[in-house]
Parts: structure tokens; C-alpha cells; sequence
């Protein structure tokens, strides 16, 4: 059922819906309440933006979201969405010999603690095997969960 509708968010067959996200209202739209889009969801993106989804945003060669993709993981629905298993595949093939991710990953929803992303473990990034180990680090607690 939860696969079901993860496939029925990520659909794109009418472009009414797509970006259409739960709003905060106080006798005007506040902002979103931070839900995934009626239809458009997509773990691929250009861009980290307040709201999950943007058309301008999306991108079918963008980058990987890592973030989208480990709650999808954790719920276990990446065997049952084509997308998805193409994606988990994806990061699993990109790592190394040395056992390190390559994959074209969305770095603002990594980096950083804020507001719109930020799950970075590293102190900092100014060397790149902290980058490394951050985005290995989820690429494979994306695999051991799917």
C-alpha cells in the first residue's frame, strides 16, 4: 500500500497536480507544511528548495537526493518502485574498489545543518575524503536498508 502510494506521488500524467503541496493557512497561505507533492515527487533534482518539489527544479538527469531515497529505504519500498531500484542500483554501482560512493548525489541536502537540508556527520568538508566518507556513509545505509 505505502509503495502504491509513493508510485502515485511520483506520477506525472497531470501537470495540474504536479508541485501541489499542503499549505499552512492563517487567513492566507503561510507556506507549505513540508509534505511531499500530489504528483511530481522525484529523487532526482537540480536543486534543494523549501518545498520537496519543484517542475523547475526536476530533472531526469539531476542529481540523487540521498535523503529521499533513505526514507524510502527505511519504509522498504524500493524493491516494489522501478524508479527506486534503478536508483538504489545506481549508488550501489558507483562505489569504488576502495569502497567509496561516486554517485551524482544532490550535495545541499548533505551538507550543512539548516533549515532545507543537513545531514552532514563530518565537522566539515574542506577535505574531500570528509565528503567521501559522509556520502559513502548514506549510500551504504541506503543499500543495507534495501
Amino acid at each position: 500500500m505505502l509503495a502504491d502510494s509513493i508510485t502515485k506521488m511520483m506520477k506525472t500524467d497531470r501537470s495540474d497536480l504536479i508541485g501541489v503541496t499542503a499549505s499552512s493557512w492563517v487567513g492566507y497561505q503561510l507556506g507549505t507544511l513540508g509534505c511531499f507533492p500530489s504528483q511530481g515527487l522525484s529523487v532526482r533534482q537540480n536543486c534543494l528548495l523549501p518545498s520537496p518539489i519543484s517542475a523547475d527544479c526536476q530533472s531526469s538527469r539531476g542529481m540523487y537526493n540521498l535523503e529521499y531515497i533513505e526514507w524510502f529505504a527505511r519504509c522498504g519500498v524500493i524493491p516494489y518502485i522501478p524508479i527506486l531500484k534503478e536508483a538504489a542500483d545506481e549508488i550501489a554501482f558507483s562505489i569504488d574498489e576502495n569502497g567509496i560512493c561516486n554517485a551524482s548525489i544532490l550535495e545541499a541536502a548533505l551538507k550543512g545543518i539548516g533549515t532545507y537540508g543537513g545531514q552532514q556527520l563530518e565537522t566539515d568538508w574542506k577535505s574531500p575524503v570528509r565528503r567521501f566518507c559522509d556520502i559513502t556513509f548514506r549510500a551504504l545505509l541506503i543499500l543495507h536498508y534495501t
